[in-house]
């Protein structure tokens, strides 16, 4: 399982996920905040929503050091099924120095 975080053609924030599951899932910037950024699939990405479980959102919390998750959430037959929260190594500092880029 690979995430690779690009910027997609119009210069915004843009995620390609190589996943265990078999697909590839895309996702695109959905909103920045003060502690977070969110990502939601581009519903163009060929991943079959309505009949394959696939991860459809994400959400990188940004806090503290010990605090850092991202949350992944899991779709299955259209729907929510789980949300999976991994914890992200790292300093909220220095990730949030990078969000400027990615604003609007």
């Amino acid at each position: 399982m690979v995430p690779v975080y690009h910027d997609d053609f119009d210069d915004t924030l843009a995620m390609n996920y190589y996943c265990a599951l078999g697909n590839q899932p895309a996702m695109n910037l959905a909103s920045v905040d003060k502690n977070s950024i969110s990502l939601t699939l581009d519903k163009n990405c060929g991943v079959d929503v309505k009949n394959k479980v696939h991860l459809h959102a994400l959400r990188i919390v940004l806090i503290e050091q010990e605090q850092n998750r991202a949350h992944w959430t899991m779709f299955d037959g259209g729907k929510k099924k789980d949300v999976f929260r991994v914890p992200l190594p790292g300093s909220r500092t220095k990730c949030l120095d990078h969000l400027d880029s990615c604003r609007e």
